[in-house]
């Protein structure tokens, strides 16, 4: 694929997006943010790293932009916390346990899959709605279970992990502009 056709396919992907849904999202996120209610934030490979770039961008920008402490929580970034679970449990309960113990009422969560299929997350959604949290997405492909799992979802409809990552990546940089 050459530089052209990437970025032709980038900024396809991008027009396609539904950014009435997406404004919405941001707002719902805005309000959990301003109220002091936490947002965990969780995504496995590439996605946790988004994850934690998401984290970084909310905890130092939004509040700083807001003048006020907001509290924004990776449940990908404790590598021992992970191990453990994983290794105790299983791989599919490292998100689902952590919100167990973490999570309050008025939280939310926020997963991160190019595929929407990943186990864990899918279980974190799910363990997330049992404790009344609010659930969004960020999902590439066509979305998978975690597209009719989360409450609100914006859907990347392409393939093309590194071009999702991408499109993933920007969310957290319109939540910072959006305000």
């Amino acid at each position: 694929m050459d530089v052209n056709h990437y970025f032709d396919e980038v900024i396809a992907t991008l027009l396609s997006l539904d950014r009435k849904l997406i404004t919405q999202i941001l707002e719902k996120l805005s309000v959990i943010l301003k109220e002091g209610n936490t947002l965990f934030v969780a995504g496995n490979g590439g996605s946790g790293a988004t994850a934690s770039h998401f984290v970084n961008d909310m905890v130092k920008g939004f509040s700083l932009k807001h003048q006020l402490p907001i509290s924004v929580v990776s449940l990908s970034d404790n590598t021992p916390t992970l191990t453990a679970i994983a290794n105790d449990l299983s791989f599919e309960e490292v998100f689902s346990f952590q919100l167990s113990g973490l999570a309050r009422a008025g939280d939310a969560l926020l997963v991160i899959s190019g595929s929407g299929n990943s186990e864990n997350l899918v279980r974190a959604v799910k363990r997330a709605k049992e404790l009344s949290l609010q659930t969004f997405g960020l999902l590439g492909f066509d979305g998978g279970k975690l597209l009719h799992e989360c409450e609100y979802s914006m859907h990347v409809d392409s393939y093309n992990m590194q071009i999702v990552e991408d499109i993933h990546g920007m969310f957290g940089h319109l939540l910072l502009k959006h305000n």
